[in-house]
Order: C-alpha cells, then sequence, then structure tokens
C-alpha cells in the first residue's frame, strides 16, 4: 500500500489537510515538493511535509528479486560492475533511502518566530518519457521544465541558487 507511510505520519502527527502520496520512483521528491508547494500556492494548508521514504526492499519484493533481476538485466536498467561509479555510468543500483522538507507559508513562519532557511520559488512537472530509465536525449522534457518554471516565476537562471531535477543521464549522453 503506497500511501501507508502518509497515513500513519498524519496520524502520528494529528493533521487533517491534504495528503497525496506520489510513487513515481525516481521523481518522487520532486513531485512531493511541488503538490506541497501548489496546495500551499492555493490556501489549502499553512504547513506541509513532503517526504519520499522509499524501501523498495520489502521481504515479499525480495522473494521476487531472482526474476525481477533476470528482468532488469534484460532490460539494461541495471548497472554493470564498469559503469556503477563513474561519470559515464550505465544504469542504476537498488537502494533505500529517505527525504522529507517541511514547508510552510511564510507568514505562518513569520508568525511563529520561525528562522526561514529557504523559498520555494515555484516548479514544473514534465514527463519525457522515451527508455524506463533514461529521458529523451535531447533533454526535451528538463529543458521544457526548466524554461516553463523560470518563466512562471519572473526570475533568470541566474538568480537561482538550487535546482532539484529528477532527470536521468542517458548512458550515450
Amino acid at each position: 500500500m503506497p500511501n501507508a507511510a502518509s497515513c500513519l505520519v498524519s496520524i502520528e502527527f494529528g493533521t487533517t489537510g491534504p495528503l497525496n502520496t506520489s510513487a513515481l520512483a525516481c521523481a518522487s521528491g520532486n513531485y512531493a515538493l511541488l503538490d506541497a508547494f501548489h496546495m500551499m500556492k492555493r490556501g489549502e494548508a499553512d504547513v506541509m511535509i513532503a517526504a519520499v521514504p522509499r524501501r523498495p526492499f520489502h521481504p515479499s519484493f525480495l522473494l521476487h528479486l531472482r526474476g525481477w533481476a533476470r528482468y532488469l538485466h534484460a532490460t539494461m536498467i541495471l548497472s554493470t560492475p564498469a559503469g556503477l561509479l563513474t561519470k559515464d555510468r550505465d544504469g542504476f543500483v537498488f537502494g533505500e533511502g529517505a527525504a522529507a522538507f517541511v514547508l510552510e507559508t511564510e507568514e505562518h513562519a513569520q508568525a511563529r518566530g520561525a528562522r526561514i532557511y529557504a523559498e520555494v520559488l515555484g516548479g514544473r512537472l514534465t514527463s519525457d518519457a522515451y527508455h524506463l530509465t533514461a529521458p529523451r536525449p535531447d533533454a526535451s522534457g528538463a529543458i521544457a521544465a526548466l524554461k516553463g518554471t523560470l518563466a512562471s516565476i519572473g526570475k533568470s537562471p541566474e538568480a537561482i541558487n538550487a535546482i532539484f531535477c529528477s532527470r536521468h543521464q542517458h548512458p550515450s549522453g
């Protein structure tokens, strides 16, 4: 049940606002962050937790890993030992991890006297489906997302301090 973590966090903290779960693999974090940002911009919440628990190694998954490994190897999704940790990486390696952001409106943060560390200006979500693990070689999806974001926030590229992107580099370029 992909939404179990979101529901348990909501139960633990007694939150009653919007709740959403994204199951978009490596893009889940960006979707969670922007979903929270957009919900707050629409006035649906003053504070949002944007989190991405990634736990692919559930015991039931491990039972099927042998078959999955054959499939992933055949589709050339898994990295080869030679391409594992190089600038020319050629696939991915299974792993576990998590990330979380607590976002709040500027008004809410100021009212409670919080130190503001960063500001989310905006973002765009695109899909440039081309391959199971690689975007289009011309990077058209990432370019559209960046151009759309810059246009919507009215900023030049030089005014941006950080960009979160789920784009994977295609092994050929």
